[in-house]
């Protein structure tokens, strides 16, 4: 891994910076405060995101709403491009979504779906792709206040840290689980063996079984051959009695039938009376009606009576036409006496204004009298006229009327001789049924005495059949008791033969169950007796390696950068620090030998995990935050040596320390001004 390029917007002491960093040895130079600590935060946080339990408060730069941290670095000549957001809320400072970009490919995740991603890109076991990226902090950047901090923890949480960054504690983790599976496995085995206890005495039930069905077995077969034996006499004997009960049916028919037949001349005897009472009723009626019937016109009333009406229509009409006639004539009389009467009182005429002489009104009073004279003649003869045409329509009413009276007698008279007719034509029918009736009645006293002779022939059948029947209830009673006990020794067999399918089940599963016992007693025996043995001795001698490696580099850096004074580790990878061959404490050391002995500490793991891990992808990178802190002027010279020997592709130190700047290839140096970061090279 190579880190490229970070760009920080609204980052603590940053608005806009960007930086680039090359190969090889790199300082990051500024004054306390000015901002160098915040690169290595903001590196961190763009490859891992905010660590549980943290708000991004702590980066987000004072009054703004939003920041953002762009990392472009290489892994296997992967271009890669992560760019994290910062948003402030409420009460809180949270990520937002991210982005990363490999090669030409973008996506844009979650913070823990990229963190995923760039642990995978690492090259991290398994077992380190967890929320906390403690491999990141001790194999590439550890604050230098923090790896002070492990020298001064107590053996037991140190040794077990250390077991995680060597991922040496799988072995213990592994000697836990086989103990806790040697441990189950020996509850099992006891379980189990409970289970098999009985597994002979089921064996012994099972033989039991077998007798006992081979005896029911030889019972169920005697029991069959007598249930074929008298299956074959019920069999004759219900046959002789199907014999006898069709002759039975036979004879019940033949009574039934006599019955019937003689139900049968009953009934027509019986009609045959009926039918002569109303042949009699029926002749006094006929003789009635023909003394009751009249001969009548043989014309056709009603055809009369339509021509008469017509002639009426046409006469009321004429009538009514006289009416309007006479009223007219009666209306031009009055206007002619009133023209009369106006003309002789008239002395001037109305419309020439002249004077009307005394001769020309004698002479229009003429004229209107000689007018008058006439209508009056004429309404004579027009109510002459009326009055004989009045006469005219009343006789025509009276003649209608008579005829209609005519008609209905005659409708009467057909009436009564069609009764007449319907009567006679029911007698004859009477007639002909009593000669049918009487005919049947001779037909059916013939049946009935051939239906006689048969009933005495078959009259013995039915004491046959009662002997048929109680022989054959005494042998079907028999067969009755015989497949009960049949069906009681089949129900016995089957539930024996259960009882010995489940008891072979349940042998063949303890026999199981004590295989498995014997199996699980090799296993248990292998992993308490070998595995976990092994396993601790392969723990011991990878620690033993590991201390070896660990305690002879870190004597040696620290023996470098602290002049007189030797280092080892212990068994619980403590420092001893000795002086002539005497041991100081830690807490008698002064700044600049904590100093040495972290910073010792620190290149000392950073060189052991890249040698047990030489798969990380983060080997070429090394951070080293103020890592001369408290060092004499002698301890900074010694730096230069260590520095060199150190031999990492890319090497960021941050420190305010001058002199360094001599140590390293390229130096990038931060100002604050104004509480802004601003970068220079």
């Amino acid at each position: 891994m190579r880190l490229k390029k970070i760009l920080l917007e609204n980052i603590r002491s940053y608005e806009n910076q960007e930086m680039n960093f090359p190969e090889g040895n790199v300082l990051l130079s500024g004054d306390i405060g000015s901002g160098k600590s915040t690169i290595l935060l903001a590196i961190e946080f763009a490859l891992f995101g905010l660590q549980r339990g943290k708000s991004g408060e702590g980066l987000l730069k004072n009054g703004k709403k939003e920041g953002k941290i762009k990392l472009n670095f290489e892994i296997d000549s992967k271009q890669i491009e992560i760019e994290r957001k910062l948003k402030r809320a409420k009460d809180s400072v949270n990520q937002e979504k991210c982005r990363i970009r490999i090669n030409n490919d973008e996506q844009e995740l979650s913070a823990n779906e990229i963190k995923s991603k760039i642990l995978s890109l690492l090259n991290y076991p398994g077992e380190f792709m967890t929320k906390n990226p403690i491999l990141f902090r001790y194999t590439v950047y550890t604050p230098q206040e923090e790896m002070k901090n492990i020298l001064l923890e107590d053996s037991e949480s140190r040794l077990n840290t250390l077991r995680r960054v060597f991922d040496i504690d799988k072995y213990k983790r592994v000697v836990e689980n086989a103990e806790i599976i040697s441990s189950k496995l020996n509850s099992d085995i006891k379980g189990r063996e409970n289970s098999i206890l009985d597994l002979n005495s089921k064996k012994d039930e099972l033989k039991n079984k077998d007798i006992e069905i081979k005896k029911l077995k030889t019972e169920l077969a005697i029991s069959k051959m007598k249930h074929d034996e008298i299956e074959a006499i019920v069999k004759e004997r219900r046959k002789r009695l199907d014999e006898n009960e069709a002759q039975i049916n036979e004879l019940n028919s033949i009574r039934t039938e006599f019955a019937r037949k003689e139900s049968e001349i009953n009934e027509k005897r019986i009609t045959i009376k009926k039918n002569k009472e109303e042949i009699e009723l029926l002749r006094k009626q006929i003789s009635l009606i023909e003394s009751e019937i009249k001969p009548v016109e043989s014309i056709n009333f009603s055809d009369v009576i339509t021509q008469k009406e017509f002639v009426l229509r046409s006469n009321e009409k004429e009538f009514m036409d006289l009416n309007r006639r006479i009223a007219v004539l009666e209306s031009e009389k009055t206007r002619n006496g009133k023209i009369s009467d106006d003309i002789v009182r008239l002395s001037e005429c109305p419309t020439c204004m002249q004077n009307v002489s005394e001769e020309h009104k004698h002479a229009i009073r003429k004229k209107s009298e000689g007018e008058i004279a006439r209508l009056n003649y004429e309404i004579t003869a027009e109510i002459k006229n009326k009055e004989n045409l009045n006469l005219m329509i009343n006789d025509i009413k009276k003649e209608i009327l008579r005829l209609r009276e005519n008609d209905k007698e005659a409708s009467i008279t057909r009436l009564k001789t069609a009764n007449l007719r319907e009567k006679q034509q029911k007698e004859r029918i009477i007639l002909e049924n009593i000669l049918s009736y009487e005919e049947k009645i001779k037909e059916f006293e013939l049946i009935i005495a051939k239906l006689s002779e048969k009933i005495a022939v078959l009259r013995n059948s039915e004491k046959n059949y009662l002997t048929a029947k109680n022989l054959l209830a005494e042998v079907i009673g028999e067969e009755r008791n015989i497949a009960i006990n049949l069906a009681r020794t089949e129900k016995q067999i089957e539930g024996i033969e259960y009882s010995i399918s489940a008891l072979n089940k349940e042998i063949s599963e303890k026999e199981r169950i004590r295989e498995r016992i014997s199996h699980f007693k090799k296993l248990r025996d292998w992993i308490s007796d070998n595995f976990i043995p092994l396993t601790k001795e392969i723990e011991k001698n990878v620690m033993i390696k590991v201390h070896y490696e660990f305690s002879g580099l870190f004597g040696k850096w620290f023996s470098v950068l602290a002049e007189g004074l030797s280092a080892r580790i212990n068994e619980e990878f403590t420092p001893i620090i000795e002086q002539n061959g005497y041991e100081i404490e830690y807490d008698y050391l002064s700044g600049g030998e904590r100093t040495a002995a972290a910073l010792a500490y620190r290149l000392a793991l950073n060189h052991t995990i890249n040698s047990l891990m030489s798969n990380i992808k983060t080997r070429d990178l090394l951070i080293l935050d103020e890592p001369t802190d408290g060092f004499s002027s002698e301890q900074l010279n010694k730096m230069r040596d260590v520095l060199n020997e150190l031999k990492t592709k890319q090497l960021i130190i941050v420190s305010h320390e001058p002199k360094i700047e001599s140590f390293v290839d390229n130096v990038i140096r931060l100002e604050k001004i104004n509480g802004t970061t601003n970068v220079t090279c």
